[in-house]
């Protein structure tokens, strides 16, 4: 198989055999995630599969071009780029003498790089377009900073554009690359995104190297028009498993034919079997490096994990089986009927409270909904007044979830934050969490594993850091799922694909049964 790489369009042209077209075809056409709910697939006027292979003129994006490699080295065809000096290289980019510039400039640093955050920092100004797989905890924004310290170093004049996916971590970045920068280098940064406080700059007066702003903001065409994003050397994605999103790839779009380098990072990235994966790839670049948390665990980077799953049966049959009658043409109904119930639960709630009691350090309580989440800070400040309570949801704003997150540090009195999925699971850093409790059921591994992470960084005392999973079931049948038994309620199933998830990312779990 031979591949062309287009510059101008950011392309790789495909050509081969017939049978080796097909094959790659084959390899790139993949369900889309929660295909089956789609109402294209439900009345079978589309197969749930997309691709990103174009057959009308056989190219793939440029970013695709190592799963090309896989496909061919996995079904044998031949891989032949035909304009290798062409491809996207940094050239100038040297290793030893990036380890050299790296050794000199924290040689005094009051933050010492790890050899694989080192080597990550390499990949990507080596490679420009890629992505990076570092669990959470394993220090990403250090990162970042090292990228764009040393290409400020060498492109003084360069601009950077960091996108990130909430406000909370806009102003999480700013900090703590300032802080990574120090007096080290005259590195300026500006916030860019809408609250009612003004968006900071280090320096009014200087031109700035890097902004750091949302994807809600910066898709705001009247504020941030095309030609804005034309001036950056480098624009990068953070949490880069949400750049399959409409927004992300709006934004990464923009900057095709414009930034050298395009590249993202996360701990979460999808399957590698799934489309998902590929509408990332596509704009950003095949994943460099992976470094899992159990890597990080086994070298000492991160707390241990103890999972631990709480099973509550309600022994209500009655209920049982209106929800199996109810699941048999409507899941989604079904699962809402589930979620009410337990929501309206005493019993449920004395066993959250009973937890969070047994909590000697500060912990993290996260839920779906709104209304539970208020509930649940209501009762449980309540039931537990030799503790701080605090609360987060979307109606929090960005100034009182930072003091929030400051009064989470202290350890003189227990601290409890109870917090919604949405503003809490991805990317907020907060080293004091020891434990989690899940109030609410969800399935997708990039929520789940990003939810752990929010305990696994190291603190002064922490040894091991506890998750607590709240799991519902309606009757004693649904604990072993037998022949006889084969129905099991969503709320439980989605138990099941947790545990799969805890397995497959080597976390310690096991389970207890609770009657109500």
């Amino acid at each position: 198989m031979k591949l062309t790489y287009i510059e101008k369009d950011q392309l790789i042209k495909v050509e081969g055999p017939s049978n080796e077209l097909f094959g790659l075809k084959k390899w790139l056409n993949r369900y889309e995630d929660g295909y089956m709910f789609d109402p294209r697939f439900k009345n079978k006027l589309w197969n749930g599969k997309s691709t990103k292979y174009n057959k009308k003129n056989d190219t793939v994006p440029m970013g695709l071009w190592k799963e090309v490699y896989q496909c061919c080295y996995e079904n044998g065809y031949t891989f032949d780029f035909t304009n290798k000096k062409e491809f996207p290289l940094n050239r100038e980019v040297k290793k030893k003498e990036f380890y050299k510039w790296a050794e000199e400039f924290f040689s005094t640093y009051k933050f010492q790089p790890r050899p694989y955050q080192l080597e990550c920092a390499y990949l990507i100004l080596k490679n420009r377009y890629g992505n990076i797989a570092v669990a959470t905890g394993g220090g990403k924004t250090f990162i970042y900073s090292i990228v764009f310290f040393y290409l400020k170093h060498v492109y003084k004049d360069k601009k950077f554009l960091l996108i990130v996916p909430s406000k909370t971590l806009v102003t999480q970045f700013y900090d703590d690359i300032i802080d990574y920068a120090h007096d080290k280098l005259d590195f300026n940064i500006k916030e860019v995104f809408d609250i009612t406080e003004k968006p900071r700059t280090r320096y009014e007066d200087k031109n700035v190297d890097l902004y750091i702003g949302t994807f809600q903001s910066l898709t705001d065409d009247e504020k941030y028009p095309r030609n804005w994003f034309k001036q950056f050397y480098m624009v990068t994605a953070d949490e880069g498993h949400k750049s399959k999103s409409k927004s992300y790839r709006k934004l990464l779009k923009r900057t095709i034919n414009y930034a050298d380098y395009r590249w993202g990072m996360s701990g979460t990235f999808y399957d590698d079997d799934s489309y998902e994966i590929t509408e990332i790839l596509a704009k950003t670049g095949p994943i460099l490096k992976k470094i899992t948390a159990r890597y990080l665990m086994d070298k000492g980077y991160l707390t241990e994990v103890k999972i631990k799953g709480i099973l509550l049966n309600h022994n209500d049959y009655e209920f049982r089986e209106t929800i199996e009658r109810v699941a048999a043409r409507d899941k989604k109904a079904c699962y809402d009927l589930e979620v009410a119930k337990i929501q309206e639960s005493d019993k449920r709630l004395n066993v959250i409270n009973k937890i969070t009691k047994q909590c000697k350090d500060n912990t993290l309580v996260l839920f779906h909904n709104t209304d539970y989440g208020e509930k649940l800070f209501e009762y449980l400040k309540e039931k537990n007044q030799d503790k701080d309570f605090h609360f987060i949801s979307g109606k929090v704003n960005n100034k009182k979830r930072n003091i929030i997150k400051e009064k989470m540090k202290e350890t003189d009195r227990v601290q409890i934050l109870i917090a919604s999925f949405g503003t809490l699971s991805t990317g907020v850093s907060i080293s004091s969490i020891t434990n989690i409790i899940f109030t609410q059921s969800f399935k997708k591994p990039q929520v789940i594993i990003q939810s752990i992470g929010r305990a696994l960084r190291l603190f002064a005392g922490k040894k091991k850091a506890y998750i607590f999973d709240i799991v519902d079931i309606f009757n004693e049948d649904e604990f072993v799922v037998t022949k006889k038994s084969k129905f099991s309620n969503i709320l439980y199933n989605h138990w099941k694909k947790r545990l799969k998830i805890y397995q497959k990312e080597d976390y310690p779990a096991d389970s207890m049964k609770i009657n109500l």
